[in-house]
């Protein structure tokens, strides 16, 4: 009688310890979605040096007469979205200080320039931005093909136009 006493102790502590490693096992992993802001003045620089190209603290502006090409390269997390390897959106605030309405062209990238073809995307959007006014440049996982690891902003600055910052919202694996 003893001896089963001490069987069942046994079984019966071993299971109390044991059963959350089990359960851990078979447990999926939790995500929780993060966003990210940077600033342009840290964030983008132009193609080609200019001295029309001012940096404040709200953005990098264009001061000049003519129009300057704009490169933002945003910081990227390794396999952040387990689903998709990278963001799940971007996008890209840009002002008009000018006096006139302006066309302004920006081009995103979603990955780096080699691997997949996705990896190679260009994504060129066109808004029309009114004097004083602000607009959006957005892109998504589903327009990029699924993934958008380290993506890359490219912008023809008129006269006035500043970018503000840049934005990427992707999902982390926080564990179970």
């Amino acid at each position: 009688m003893i001896m089963k006493m001490r069987f069942f102790l046994r079984t019966t502590i071993a299971l109390t310890f044991c059963s959350p490693l089990l359960l851990a096992l078979n447990a999926t992993a939790a995500t929780s979605t993060r966003g990210e802001v940077q600033m342009a003045a840290g964030l983008c620089q132009p193609f080609v040096p200019t001295n029309e190209i001012r940096y404040s603290a709200t953005g990098m502006r264009n001061a000049g007469t003519s129009t300057v090409y704009a490169i933002c390269s945003l910081a990227g997390t390794w396999y952040a979205d387990s689903e998709n390897g990278g963001a799940s959106y971007i996008s890209l605030k840009v002002r008009n200080t000018a006096t006139a309405p302006q066309s302004v062209s920006c081009t995103a990238r979603p990955g780096y320039a080699y691997g997949a073809t996705n990896n190679q995307l260009s994504m060129p959007l066109t808004l029309t931005i009114q004097p004083g006014g602000f607009q959006s440049f957005s892109w998504n996982s589903t327009t990029a093909g699924g993934r958008m690891r380290n993506p890359n902003f490219t912008c023809a600055l008129k006269p006035g136009i500043e970018i503000q910052y840049a934005e990427r919202t992707y999902s982390e694996d926080v564990g179970t």
